[in-house]
C-alpha cells in the first residue's frame, strides 16, 4: 500500500470509515475504507469509477469526486482513494452559515453543483442520495469548490433498458421527491433535481424545507403518515411559495421549478443555468 494514514478519522458512515492519509509523495488524500459485506460498497467504487474515466472534459466533470485508486485490505474489504476536502456543506452551514448563505455565494455553489449533477446524468447514473451531507468543498484561496460525493445509493441507467422502479430507498426524506415518497411511478433523474432544490433551499436559510424528524419515524403506519404529509407540503409550497421561500421572486420560482411534484414539470439539470435567478445579476 502506498498510502500512510494519518490517524485522523474524517468521517464514518453505516458502511466506510473515511480517514486521512498520505501518498508517497507526501501528499494528503481521503482513504474511504468500505465494509466488505456492505451491498452498497460494490455500487460506490463501481459508480467512481465511471464517473472518473467517462468524459473528463465535460464542463461538469471537476464537480464530481474522482477516484484516484483504489486496492483490497484483507478482511476488511476495500478502500479507495479520493481527493482530500475541506469538509461538507453540513459543515459549511453549520460553523460558517448558520442562517444560510449570502446570495452571490449560493448562485456558484448552485452553479458548480448543477454542473456537477448534469454530468452525472450523462453518465448514465442517478445519484438518488444528494443531500448537505453528501456535497463536499473545498476552499481555495478566496473561492469554493464543490463536489458530489458518495455514490452508494446510485443505479444505472440506459438508453433503451427497462425502466427501474422504486424498491426501498436508504435515502433521508427531507430530500426525497414526491414520486420517491409514494413510489408512483419509476426512477428517474427528476429524483434528483428534486433532492437539489430542497439542497439550495436549506443552504439558502439555514432551515430544512420540510420539517419531520426521522427519529420520529417507527412503524409502517407512521411512515404513511409522514410520507402523505411530505407530499401535501409540496403541493402548499408549490401553491403559494411566498409564504415558504425567501428572498426575490426569482428565487422562489426557481426552488418551484425544481421541487415540482409532477415530476413532467420538473427543470431538467442541464436546463437549470438558465433559469431567471442563476443569471440574476447582483448589484
Amino acid at each position: 500500500m502506498n498510502y500512510i494514514q494519518t490517524g485522523t478519522l474524517l468521517g464514518k458512515g453505516a458502511y466506510a470509515s473515511i480517514y486521512e492519509a498520505k501518498d508517497i509523495n507526501g501528499n494528503l488524500v481521503a482513504l474511504k475504507i468500505l465494509d466488505k459485506y456492505h451491498w452498497v460498497s460494490s455500487i460506490e467504487a463501481e459508480m467512481l469509477l465511471h464517473v472518473t474515466h467517462e468524459n473528463p472534459y465535460h464542463i461538469g466533470y471537476p464537480y464530481v469526486m474522482k477516484l484516484i485508486d483504489s486496492f483490497e485490505i484483507k478482511e476488511k474489504g476495500v478502500a479507495i482513494v479520493l481527493d482530500k476536502m475541506d469538509g461538507s456543506l453540513l459543515d459549511l452551514l453549520f460553523h460558517q452559515f448558520p442562517d444560510g448563505m449570502e446570495e452571490h455565494m449560493l448562485r456558484e455553489l448552485t452553479r458548480q453543483v448543477v454542473l456537477g449533477l448534469s454530468y452525472i446524468h450523462d453518465c448514465g447514473i442517478i445519484h438518488l442520495d444528494l443531500k448537505i451531507e453528501n456535497i463536499l468543498y473545498k476552499k481555495i484561496n478566496q473561492d469554493y469548490l464543490y463536489c458530489i460525493s458518495d455514490f452508494g445509493n446510485a443505479i444505472t441507467i440506459q438508453e433503451g433498458s427497462e425502466p427501474v422502479h422504486y424498491k426501498k430507498l436508504y435515502q433521508t426524506k427531507h430530500y426525497r421527491a414526491t414520486e420517491c415518497i409514494l413510489k408512483s411511478s419509476t426512477i428517474t433523474t427528476a429524483c434528483d433535481v428534486f433532492s437539489l432544490g430542497c439542497i439550495i433551499y436549506e443552504m439558502a436559510t439555514g432551515s430544512q424545507l420540510f420539517d419531520f424528524s426521522e427519529n420520529e419515524i417507527k412503524t409502517d403506519e407512521m411512515n404513511t403518515k409522514i410520507d402523505l404529509e411530505h407530499a401535501n407540503q409540496v403541493e402548499t409550497i408549490i401553491s403559494d411559495p411566498s409564504i415558504y421561500i425567501p428572498f426575490r421572486s426569482s428565487f422562489k420560482e426557481f426552488i418551484c421549478e425544481l421541487i415540482h411534484p409532477d415530476r413532467e414539470k420538473r427543470c431538467h439539470a442541464h436546463d437549470i443555468v438558465h433559469l431567471k435567478w442563476m443569471n440574476y445579476l447582483s448589484t
